[in-house]
């Protein structure tokens, strides 16, 4: 008890409690409290690696108030990378006395490095692409995170290369990355591929504006990248132009074509952009642009106007109209561009439209023109085409208005063909005689006093060469007939010396013929089997010769022949005295009459084909033909066209080239009673009228000069009746009378209004030694007609008018005066009237 007092004691003077058993001592002495000591330094940790705990790091110095240790509180914790604190204990020594005490020491933790099981594998690339175009797969690592190339950009040579590649672990703040080597295969490269050629070149000009643009490529293409997108074209402002791009893989041509016509004078550019790649997926290097120039705009032309220029007659309610051969602008074409002027250059007010589908700018006079007036029709350089171009110059035509419905123009200054005559035939008619001829041909122009010594005024006798003569005679083949014919040529030169003859063969001589005959009645009739024979080739001079000996045989009795035909109507297979020709043997036997150097045999003028419907066929080859035309002067032809119906005379163009005379040779009209009224001399005078109009034909002759009537049912188609001691006119000559009484050969047709009233027909004629002035008209209507003729570039003071009606007979009437270039007349009801001057 003492020594536990005493200790106690001994205590206390180190304590501040006492050592009573109190609660708070301590032990089995009593309750006491510890005390805390204090650590002065605590210890320093070693480093450790992410994923170790903290009892790897070992703790070092450290000091305290009391003896004891230091360690870590949780040393299971593994911290994260960095310079954590962690929490220290220092547990004293004596631990019964003393508290520990906790505190916290920073600890570095480094990051680790994680470990690669299996780089991955790398895919090929080409040779020239950098390692970001290899794609890196598989690969494995003890911590997650992914594989790439340490040097993208790096582009490996050819080969298998070992380059680096990178581990990059996904908890970047803890691992480490880790760097290794893989493998990767660079293939060959395939060359980018290039444009070889490009239509148009660059910096082309005058390109036209309807092409395509065409690129030619080094290397196939893959049809998928060529595109309106990788394949453009652009204008002015870099506007894109609208079109369709193909491309044809068996040429490596792309093409773009534009969708509408580029602008002229234009540049535009093409490009083909990099996305445009080859079948080997290699892309260009880079665009590939070129430019081109479009051509400048074509000079617009007028083609047509309407009506055409220099035309006559033209309507004076008629709207002028002008075709350009390019689209024109509209707004160019206007009333200050297209003008019309009439005398003394007067404007002509009108509206100018302009229609742009058919190129066409109308001009519409605001009221209608003058009658019988000439005006000047212009269109200006203003005008421009929708290009832009304008007229290369001022483009004007000029037309004459008709006269009015009662106006007939006749302009002497204006002329067309030569009247060589009017005629008829005497074939088979045997003799004329002496009054005959002079009812027919004398030229004096009948005034009503002197009827016994005046005619038709007949300038043609066409006469029939006889085939039945003999050799024996001289010349050959002379013949009865050929001294009839001879009669009849003397009876008309004597009654009219202007007159000319020619004459005309229905057959060869039976023995130059292949069927032996000159007429064939057994063959059956008209157009039945082969009635006409053909002429014998071999006999082809001797026909020539024939033709001459009959030449001679007229010259020889004092009357020169104007012509000789080489047959009559060759293209009519007859029974009666006829001959058949195609057109290629008429040729051939006229080349023959100069053929290698020859002389013509013939001493007059050549006159063929006469078909007898104008056939051209059989006229053409000779026209056509240099070895023959020459030896042709005139082309002559009838007006038969279904049996004895009338034809409708035409111009023969080929001819009038060749610079030939046409003649027609042979009609008739037939009447509907046994003689002709004023109807068939109408119908007669209208025939002549169209065949000098229309036809410009230089001589008309009629068939038969007369007909024999032996029966009272007999038809007279004849110019007079049978009587040969006073023989009379009929209405058919009278119709060819108001004609060839008053214009002998040499006259001259000139310009006249041909119809200016329906049913009205006026041509007009004029001759300047001696001079005379001649107009027919014919009126078909069963009214009069009161016409208004203007003369112009004329000299008549009066005119004559001569009337063939129902009652009269190329009967004079009084003179009618010629005021300041006209004179009124009004036409009968179906007559002929012919004013003479």
């Amino acid at each position: 008890m003492r020594i536990g007092s005493a200790c106690c004691l001994l205590y206390a003077a180190f304590v501040i409690a006492g050592c009573g058993g109190g609660s708070n001592s301590g032990g089995g002495g009593g309750g006491t409290t510890k005390t805390t000591p204090t650590v002065s330094v605590w210890p320093t940790a070693s480093a450790i690696t992410y994923g170790q705990t903290l009892a790897s790091s070992t703790l070092t110095g450290g000091s305290a108030s009391v003896s004891g240790s230091f360690s870590w509180t949780t040393p299971t914790t593994a911290p994260g990378a960095g310079t954590p604190n962690e929490g220290v204990t220092f547990t004293p020594s004596d631990t019964t006395d003393y508290n520990t005490v906790s505190g916290s020491v920073g600890v570095v933790v480094s990051k680790a490095t994680p470990t690669v099981t299996a780089w991955p594998t790398a895919s090929a690339i080409t040779y020239g692409q950098t390692l970001a175009s290899s794609i890196l797969s598989s690969g494995t690592a003890s911590v997650p995170g992914g594989f790439s190339w340490t040097t993208p950009g790096t582009a490996p040579s050819t080969g298998t290369t070992s380059e680096g590649a990178t581990f990059t672990p996904t908890d970047a703040s803890d691992d480490n990355t880790v760097g290794g080597s893989v493998s990767v295969t660079v293939n060959p490269a395939t060359p980018p591929p290039t444009v070889t050629t490009v239509t148009p070149t660059n910096g082309s000009t005058d390109v036209g504006i309807t092409s395509a643009v065409t690129a030619n490529f080094s290397q196939a293409m893959n049809l998928g990248t060529i595109t309106t997108s990788t394949f453009t074209l652009t204008g002015p402002g870099n506007t894109f132009v609208q079109g369709t791009v193909g491309y044809n893989a068996g040429t490596s041509v792309a093409t773009f074509t534009p969708a509408a016509d580029l602008a002229y004078s234009t540049t535009y550019t093409a490009t083909l952009s990099t996305i445009v790649m080859s079948t080997t997926g290699v892309a260009l290097s880079a665009p590939y642009t070129w430019s081109f120039t479009t051509t400048t705009p074509p000079v617009p032309t007028v083609k047509t106007t309407v009506p055409m220029s220099g035309a006559m007659n033209v309507n004076i309610g008629n709207a002028l109209t002008a075709t350009f051969s390019q689209p024109m602008n509209s707004s160019t074409v206007t009333a200050t561009t297209f003008t019309l002027t009439g005398p003394g250059n007067t404007a002509v007010a009108g509206l100018v439209t302009y229609n742009t589908g058919t190129s066409t700018a109308t001009f519409t006079p605001n009221a209608s023109l003058a009658y019988n007036t000439s005006y000047t029709a212009t269109i200006t350089t203003g005008a421009q085409s929708s290009a832009g171009a304008a007229l290369a110059s001022n483009y004007g035509w000029t037309f004459t208005t008709g006269a009015s419905p009662n106006q007939v123009t006749v302009d002497f200054g204006t002329t067309y063909q030569t009247i060589r005559g009017f005629g008829g035939s005497t074939a088979w008619l045997g003799s004329l005689t002496t009054q005959q001829a002079t009812a027919l041909f004398n030229p004096t122009i009948c005034t009503g006093s002197n009827s016994g010594s005046c005619g038709l005024g007949l300038s043609i006798l066409r006469v029939r060469i006889d085939p039945e003569g003999t050799s024996t005679t001289a010349p050959p083949y002379y013949t009865g007939e050929w001294a009839a014919e001879l009669t009849n040529a003397i009876e008309a030169k004597a009654a009219n010396s202007n007159a000319i003859v020619f004459a005309s063969p229905w057959t060869p001589p039976a023995s130059m013929k292949t069927n032996a005959t000159v007429s064939y009645s057994s063959c059956g009739g008209e157009g039945v089997g082969y009635c006409g024979g053909s002429l014998i080739t071999a006999d082809y001079g001797a026909y020539a010769q024939y033709l001459e000996d009959f030449v001679t045989y007229f010259a020889n009795n004092g009357v020169n022949l104007y012509g000789i035909s080489m047959q009559n109507e060759p293209d009519e297979n007859v029974d009666y005295e006829s001959c058949v020709w195609t057109g290629a043997q008429m040729d051939s036997w006229v080349a023959s009459l100069t053929a290698n150097g020859a002389t013509n045999p013939l001493t007059t003028k050549l006159i063929m084909p006469e078909s007898a419907v104008f056939n051209t066929g059989y006229s053409d080859p000779t026209l056509d033909d240099l070895n023959a035309v020459g030896n042709v002067a005139i082309i002559g032809g009838h007006l038969y066209m279904n049996g004895e119906s009338q034809g409708s005379p035409f111009y023969y163009t080929n001819a009038e080239n060749a610079g030939k005379d046409v003649w027609m040779t042979e009609h008739y009209l037939t009447p509907p009673g046994s003689q002709p009224t004023i109807t068939d001399a109408l119908s007669a005078a209208e025939e002549i009228h169209n065949s000098m109009t229309v036809g410009q034909y230089n001589a008309y002759v009629w068939w038969w000069i007369w007909e024999d009537l032996n029966a009272s049912s007999s038809l007279n188609y004849g110019l007079i009746n049978s009587n040969t001691t006073s023989p009379a006119p009929t209405y058919y000559g009278d119709a060819i009378g108001q004609f060839s009484e008053f214009i002998q050969p040499g006259y001259v047709r000139v310009s006249a209004t041909s119809s200016p009233v329906s049913g009205v027909y006026i041509s007009a004629y004029s001759n300047s030694s001696p001079s005379h002035s001649v107009i027919v008209a014919i009126n078909s209507n069963t009214s009069s007609e009161s016409l208004t003729f203007v003369l112009n570039n004329g000299t008549a003071t009066s005119v004559t008018p001569y009337e063939t009606t129902a009652t009269s007979t190329i009967a004079a009437q009084t003179a009618v005066t010629v005021s300041g270039g006209q004179f009124n007349y009004t036409l009968p009801a179906q007559s002929i009237v012919t004013f003479y001057q």
